[in-house]
C-alpha cells in the first residue's frame, strides 16, 4: 500500500524538476525561433537597435572578392546619378500656336509646378565645386525676385489697421524664383526642369520662412514646359533655354470697386544661358512676355541681390473678399505686373524666325535669344545689329527705337512723381 504522504512529496518534487527544465529551455531558445536554435545564433542574425544604428547609416558588408575601389565606385555612381543628364530631361520642340494650345500646355505642366522651399532652407544656395570629367548639380541661382504691392482700387476696401499690416507684409517680404543648374563632363552648364521658390524677409535674406497661403498659390502657378533649342549631333538638346509659364487672374474693377468676371492670363518666361557659358563663368538672362504673349521683353535684372530694394517683377494685388468678421483679406487677384525692360521683340517676329523661309534658314529659339541678348547690349541706332538678314535687322531697329522713345516718355513722367520708389519701378506694364 502506497503511503499518501510519500506520494504527495514525490509529486511536488517532479513538478519542481519540470518547471526547472521548462525555464532552462525558454532561456535557451529565442522567441519566434525554432526549437534547437540557440540565443547566440539569433543574436548574430538580429541587428542591435540602438541610437547609433539610427543616427548613422548601416554600411553593407563587403562581399568576398570585392575590392575597396569597386565599392567607392558604387558610391560615386549613386551620388552622380542624382544629377540628370540632358537626354533625361523634358524638352519642348516648339512653342504652342493657338490660345487653346497654350492652355493645354499649361494644364499638362501641372505636375512640373514650382515648389516652395521649406522654412529654414538657404535662400541663396552655394554652388558646388565642379569635378573635371564628371557631371553633377551646380546649384540654384536666383533668376528673378517678385514683390507684391496693393492695387489702388483695393486699398479703400480694407480697414485701416488691416491695410497697414498688409502693406507692411508686402514691403518686408520677397519671393525668389530659382531654377536648378547642372554641368556636364566638359564643364558646360545647362538647365534642369525643376524649379524652387524661396520666400524670405528682406532684412533677413539668409533663410526662408513660412509663407502665407496666397504665396503658395502664386508659386504653384509657375510651371515648367521644358528645355528648348536645336539638338546637337547626338540628338540631345543643349539645354541653355528653359521655357516656363505663369498664370494670374486678370480682371478690371467696376465702378463699385468689385472685380467683375476675372479671367486667367497666361504669360511665357524664358530663362537663358548665353553661348560659351560654363560652370565657372555664366550669367543668367530672363525674358518675359507681356499683353498675353504679344511681345517678348529682355528683363533689366539690375541688382540681382535677393535683398535688393527693388524686385525684378512687382505685382499689384487686390483683395475681393474679407473673412474673419471682415478683418482678414482673402482671394487675392493680381491686376497688373510691372518690370523693367531692356529690349523688346514681337512674338510674331520670333514665330517667323523659327519657321524660316526659302531664302532664310529657320532659327531655334535659343539662337534667337543669343542674338537678342547681343543686340540689347548695343545702341539700336549707332551700331549695326548682328543679324545677317536685312529684314530682321530693320525690324529690330524699329523695335528698339520704339523702346527708346517709350523710355524717354517714361522718364518725363517720372520727373513729376512724388514717390521715388514708384518712379524707379515704373516700366512696361503687362
Amino acid at each position: 500500500m502506497v503511503d499518501p504522504l510519500m506520494l504527495r512529496r514525490g509529486t511536488i518534487a517532479l513538478a519542481v524538476v519540470l518547471i526547472g527544465m521548462i525555464g532552462w529551455q525558454v532561456a535557451k531558445t529565442a522567441p519566434g525561433s525554432l526549437p534547437g536554435e540557440t540565443s547566440d545564433k539569433v543574436a548574430k542574425e538580429t541587428p542591435e537597435l540602438s541610437l547609433g544604428s539610427f543616427a548613422q547609416p548601416v554600411r553593407p558588408s563587403r562581399a568576398e572578392g570585392e575590392s575597396e575601389s569597386s565599392r567607392d565606385l558604387t558610391l560615386r555612381v549613386g551620388q552622380i546619378g542624382s544629377a540628370p543628364r540632358r537626354d533625361e530631361l523634358m524638352t519642348l520642340r516648339a512653342l504652342p500656336e493657338s490660345e487653346r494650345d497654350w492652355m493645354r500646355a499649361y494644364s499638362n505642366a501641372k505636375g512640373h509646378a514650382c515648389r516652395v522651399l521649406t522654412p529654414g532652407a538657404s535662400v541663396s544656395s552655394s554652388f558646388s565645386r565642379v569635378r573635371p570629367g564628371q557631371h553633377g548639380e551646380l546649384g540654384r541661382p536666383s533668376a528673378i525676385t517678385i514683390g507684391l504691392e496693393m492695387a489702388n482700387e483695393g486699398r479703400q476696401k480694407l480697414p485701416a489697421v488691416t491695410r497697414q499690416q498688409v502693406l507692411k507684409y508686402f514691403e518686408d517680404h520677397r519671393l525668389s524664383v530659382q531654377p536648378n543648374l547642372y554641368y556636364d563632363e566638359e564643364g558646360r552648364v545647362y538647365f534642369g526642369t525643376d524649379c524652387a521658390a524661396a520666400f524670405y524677409e528682406i532684412e533677413r535674406p539668409g533663410y526662408t520662412i513660412e509663407p502665407e497661403p496666397m504665396i503658395n498659390v502664386a508659386v504653384s502657378r509657375f510651371r515648367t514646359l521644358g528645355l528648348m533649342g536645336t539638338p546637337d549631333d547626338s540628338g540631345v538638346v543643349i539645354g541653355r533655354t528653359l521655357a516656363m509659364m505663369f498664370a494670374f487672374e486678370k480682371s478690371d474693377a467696376t465702378v463699385s470697386g468689385v472685380a467683375d468676371s476675372g479671367r486667367q492670363a497666361l504669360e511665357l518666361m524664358l530663362l537663358h544661358l548665353p553661348q560659351d557659358s560654363t560652370a565657372d563663368d555664366f550669367e543668367l538672362e530672363v525674358y518675359i512676355t507681356s499683353e498675353e504673349r504679344t511681345n517678348l521683353h529682355r528683363l533689366d535684372l539690375g541688382n540681382q541681390a535677393v535683398n535688393s530694394p527693388l524686385p525684378t517683377i512687382s505685382s499689384e494685388v487686390r483683395f475681393d473678399k474679407m473673412i474673419l468678421m471682415g478683418m482678414y483679406p482673402a482671394e487675392p487677384v493680381v491686376t497688373k505686373i510691372h518690370f523693367r525692360s531692356a529690349g523688346i521683340l514681337s512674338m510674331e517676329m520670333i514665330k517667323r524666325l523659327t519657321r524660316g523661309t526659302s531664302d532664310r534658314t529657320a532659327m531655334s529659339l535659343t539662337e534667337i535669344l543669343d542674338e537678342f541678348g547681343k543686340l540689347s547690349l548695343e545702341a539700336p541706332v549707332n551700331s549695326t545689329p548682328k543679324y545677317e538678314d536685312a529684314e530682321v535687322a530693320e525690324a529690330a531697329r524699329r523695335k528698339y527705337e520704339r523702346l527708346r522713345a517709350m523710355r524717354e516718355e517714361i522718364s518725363r513722367d517720372d520727373a513729376i512723381l512724388d514717390s521715388p520708389k514708384r518712379a524707379m519701378m515704373t516700366g512696361l506694364d503687362d
